[in-house]
């Protein structure tokens, strides 16, 4: 795969379809999934930039845009006094998680508390919902004990899998053993999901191989385990050295 040729392209397509979040006569609802689309395509443009360019910093730069596009869709609802919107909700992680892989967790709090606290049953899976808030936490710090232990329950009853709530519980504890225990299983859970989408068909595609190439769940649970006194020393497979390190130029915004 040509990745500098498919990143040039793809900057392209984003540059085209980001004149729709302007446009006041979109549905909101075609305007969430617009959103979405281009939250997953500005993340793969960011891992194109840092595989064909080893540039970090602009690797950060465009999860950061794609965490801003996120921000925009709330706090446009939120100015409109508008709710129960579709993907107006917490379990749509992956702007979250955007700013948190950027290291920019300013931007990531935004998101949190612009993200409806309450379970939006139309609209989101309640595990979904359960793992966004105990990922809101982490940054907010807004939960009580007891709270974060249902939540806990609840996801691990639902999904039948306790990988993620391990490292939120590794990570609440500064447990640095129990977090990089619980973070190997979630890298061979992303090998066999790979695996899986491959056997199932799913279309080799430069965004679907660059997401792939770089775990960026996987790095913003590294990012918030750091900031809660976790000192991460393994390498991890999807997780390269060059998306961990420090931004050295300030994103100066658009």
């Amino acid at each position: 795969m040509d990745f500098e040729q498919a990143g040039e392209a793809l900057s392209y397509e984003i540059a085209f379809f980001q004149q729709g979040l302007d446009n006041p006569d979109m549905p909101q609802h075609e305007k969430g999934d617009l959103v979405n689309q281009l939250i997953q395509q500005t993340q793969a443009l960011a891992i194109m930039v840092l595989l064909v360019r080893g540039d970090s910093n602009g690797f950060y730069h465009n999860l950061i845009r794609a965490a801003l596009i996120r921000k925009r869709f709330l706090s446009e609802l939120l100015d409109a006094q508008k709710t129960k919107v579709y993907h107006q909700c917490s379990g749509r992680i992956q702007g979250f998680l955007s700013a948190v892989a950027a290291q920019d967790f300013n931007l990531a709090k935004q998101i949190a508390q612009l993200s409806p606290a309450e379970f939006q049953k139309t609209m989101e899976y309640q595990e979904d919902f359960c793992y966004s808030q105990l990922l809101h936490h982490l940054v907010l710090q807004h939960l009580s004990d007891p709270q974060i232990e249902t939540l806990c329950d609840q996801y691990q009853e639902l999904t039948g899998e306790s990988t993620k709530t391990d490292l939120i519980r590794a990570i609440i504890q500064k447990s640095q053993s129990d977090f990089e225990e619980a973070f190997e299983e979630l890298i061979v859970e992303q090998e066999e999901l790979i695996l899986k989408n491959e056997k199932r068909g799913q279309l080799d595609t430069p965004e679907v191989l660059a997401h792939r190439k770089v775990f960026i769940e996987g790095l913003a649970l590294i990012n918030l385990a750091k900031i809660h006194g976790i000192d991460t020393t393994t390498h991890y497979q999807f997780c390269p050295a060059n998306s961990l390190v420090a931004m050295t130029i300030p994103f100066s915004g658009e």
